[in-house]
């Protein structure tokens, strides 16, 4: 019963359903919006639209979130079990097969070669590295066996596919996304609180760590108006002190596990509002979230409406022109207003560091224009598993086709007509019936005395082993 189970567990059979299984949890996730990636109310509407059995399905088997699931865990656990007894065994049985001195009957496909030096032919085998076997009076079998390291190979690309699949439950229980909205010289810490929003917090572990990070410039370089690089000079706090970091795109800040990754900028604008009771309702950096021709716009709600704010990097460019190079602020000018942003109404211009003015009723002066910036958080502790994992499945399978398995067994009788030498043996992965040793073998025996003799199982031409048959 035991090993009926293991046979089952270790089949090739199994491992290609449990494969075609990860497979579809794949073609689910770019089909089906996963949580921690999309909005959750995006995720319900998708899943509101569909028929009610499909989203009833869809939620049942927690495809909305497929490498989180149990069905998930369950799978890619099956299959690290499968490959590890599928290796287990096929080192046990390599092991075995090397303790096996091969005195099994001799097939009908053998190669069958008269011999008129025997001594000579068993030097030859005992030179290549055969180990002889006495079976029967004037019988000697010898093995030989190589792709030594391809086996190996073969091994640590097994063991590769079970370390993907450890860092698929690893990326899957300890991933961490979010992201965090930063103003030229304002400092965030990793706390829920300093995030513009998280969207996945790992289910084991910690998703927050005890550091700060401040924006203190950004540089953005421009080609035909349009930005060709970005970097964000910045200053990391934590228990080791302070040091001086630089992310750009595609080159992130990696601080504690977690990689704080460049994503889009825009205008910053500190602005005090007065009430006309003198109460101060506004005095703080407002992010302009929207970029247009005119420049950087977004509104913020005051008492009695809401403000209309228009940010562009030079004053010096025409009003009425589109805005070029808007993340490279010289001399801004922002405008305000409090009128519909679509409306015909030219909004108030002002310089930062000028006189408040009078808009809606309320007084306003514009103090600064920085450059705000967007930072991607991510976290995942199974990714340099997955990576290292990769670079050893094509390690493994280069050297696996590079040194095939290959092995031949030999059988040399002495007899009333003279020495015979049998030979066969096969190569995984290659149509050849022997490795180079057989011919080699091949070419340093004679031939029968009498030509018109058939020798069973070979053509005695020039090349006496190209007659020879892979071994079932």
């Amino acid at each position: 019963m035991v090993a009926r189970l293991i046979r089952v567990i270790a089949s090739a059979r199994l491992a290609a359903w449990l494969i075609g299984v990860q497979l579809g949890f794949l073609v689910a996730s770019f089909l089906i919006p996963q949580r921690g990636i999309f909005p959750d109310d995006q995720v319900d509407s998708f899943l509101g639209a569909m028929p009610g059995p499909v989203g009833w399905l869809f939620d049942a088997l927690a495809l909305d979130h497929v490498f989180t699931s149990a069905l998930y865990y369950a799978a890619a656990g099956l299959l690290a079990v499968n490959l590890i007894v599928c290796t287990w065994e096929r080192v046990a049985k390599r092991l075995g097969r090397a303790a096996t001195r091969g005195t099994g009957a001799v097939p009908d496909t053998a190669l069958v070669l008269a011999v008129r030096d025997p001594v000579a032919v068993a030097s030859v085998l005992a030179s290549l590295g055969a180990r002889a076997t006495e079976v029967g009076e004037g019988e000697t079998r010898y093995y030989l066996r190589r792709g030594g390291a391809g086996f190996i190979g073969s091994v640590v690309m097994h063991a590769a596919l079970v370390l993907v699949l450890i860092g698929g439950v690893l990326t899957g229980v300890t991933t961490f996304r979010g992201e965090m909205l930063f103003t030229e010289g304002q400092a965030r810490f990793d706390t829920p609180d300093d995030y513009l929003s998280v969207s996945q917090v790992p289910s084991v572990g910690s998703a927050f760590r005890d550091f700060a990070i401040t924006l203190k410039s950004m540089e953005f370089t421009y080609e035909d108006g349009t930005v060709v690089d970005a970097v964000a000079n910045l200053q990391v706090t934590d228990a080791s002190g302070d040091r001086e970091e630089a992310a750009r795109v595609n080159y992130p800040l990696k601080v504690r596990g977690k990689s704080f990754l460049l994503q889009d900028a825009g205008h910053s604008v500190w602005i005090t509002v007065t009430d006309p009771a003198g109460t101060v309702v506004l005095d703080s950096f407002v992010n302009l979230l929207n970029v247009t021709d005119r420049g950087y716009e977004d509104s913020f709600g005051l008492p009695n409406g809401e403000l209309q704010i228009l940010s562009r990097p030079d004053a010096s460019q025409p009003l009425d022109e589109k805005m070029t190079e808007g993340l490279r602020i010289t001399s801004p000018i922002v405008g305000l207003s409090m009128a519909d942003p679509d409306a015909s109404e030219d909004p108030v211009w002002v310089v930062p560091g000028s006189a408040g003015v009078t808009v809606g009723g309320y007084t306003m002066r514009v103090n600064e224009v920085r450059v705000w910036n967007r930072f991607m958080v991510r976290a995942d502790a199974g990714r340099h598993v997955i990576y290292l994992s990769f670079a050893l499945i094509i390690a493994g399978t280069l050297v696996r086709f590079i040194d095939p398995d290959r092995w031949l067994k030999a059988a040399l009788a002495e007899g009333p007509d003279g020495a015979r030498l049998h030979l066969w043996g096969a190569v995984r992965y290659s149509a050849r019936a022997l490795p180079k040793e057989a011919d080699l073998i091949a070419r340093l025996v004679s031939p029968p005395a009498d030509p018109s003799e058939p020798v069973a199982g070979a053509d005695m031409g020039d090349n006496p082993s190209k007659e020879v048959r892979r071994d079932s």
